[in-house]
């Protein structure tokens, strides 16, 4: 019990740490909710004349533009969460963390956490601003939408801890992530509905983006509740549970990371 209490110790000062962080640079969480909004309003006049044409005379483009940008940007969590690691042997402070009493598995934690929570913010943002300044109408449930958000940020986070295991260098875990969003999330449909991709679907139905950017048009359209995403919950589980595998499986305390560019 006391071994328990002392790891619950360890990981809640990771929090704390990494939040306090989070609150010296706000900056951060303004441009990570910023940029998808102004791209919402960029692409919502395409999004109603695409949405019109298949037949959606009442849509307006949010229910396009919103969840596509969540998506999208729903990624950036994994260069946050790399950016958390990776400082720490850009001011040489992981070694103190090497020589501390905290296990692997509570430094994962502790800094997964609190991108985990900042995410999560992120994706209610963006929705709480396409609902009222863009006007999306939701046929379903809200609460469908906010467990949607926490199972891709869980699934995104996944993949970000593969790649902190995975890549050597701050740079490679950016261009990574950079360019897997937009390639990823414009073969999921981000810009535009799926169905007008041709000869790429069965490659948007490896990433997490498709899966989610479908159960959420399925809630807007649709009026599609929990039941009806069960199996959606169930696959970015699986991708996150699979990145975090990874994560553990590759994570090395010794190994030697570039923090900078």
């Amino acid at each position: 019990m006391r071994s328990l209490n002392n790891s619950l110790g360890r990981i809640s000062a990771f929090w704390l740490n990494e939040f306090r962080r989070m609150r010296a640079d706000p900056g951060q969480f303004f441009v990570i909710v910023m940029l998808p909004v102004l791209m919402v309003a960029a692409l919502t006049p395409m999004a109603l004349a695409v949405l019109r044409m298949k037949g959606h005379a009442n849509a307006n483009g949010a229910e396009q533009s919103v969840p596509g940008m969540v998506v999208l940007f729903s990624f950036t969590s994994t260069t946050i969460l790399g950016g958390a690691f990776f400082r720490e042997h850009l001011w040489n402070t992981w070694e103190r963390l090497r020589a501390s009493p905290a296990l692997p598995f509570e430094i994962i934690v502790g800094k997964c956490g609190p991108v985990y929570v900042l995410s999560l913010c992120q994706l209610s943002v963006v929705w709480f601003v396409g609902i009222t300044a863009f006007h999306l109408k939701i046929s379903g449930s809200l609460i469908t939408i906010a467990i949607l958000n926490g199972f891709l940020s869980w699934a995104t986070l996944g993949i970000g801890m593969a790649l902190v295991a995975l890549c050597r260098t701050i740079d490679q875990i950016g261009i990574i992530g950079n360019m897997g969003s937009m390639v990823l999330g414009g073969l999921s449909g981000a810009f535009m509905p799926i169905d007008l991709h041709s000869g790429m679907g069965m490659v948007a139905r490896c990433s997490p983006l498709f899966w989610a950017l479908s159960a959420y048009q399925s809630v807007i359209f649709d009026g599609k509740g929990i039941l009806d995403n069960t199996f959606t919950f169930l696959l970015l589980f699986g991708f996150g549970a699979a990145g975090f595998l990874i994560g553990l499986m590759r994570f090395r305390m010794s190994d030697t990371k570039i923090g900078s560019t």
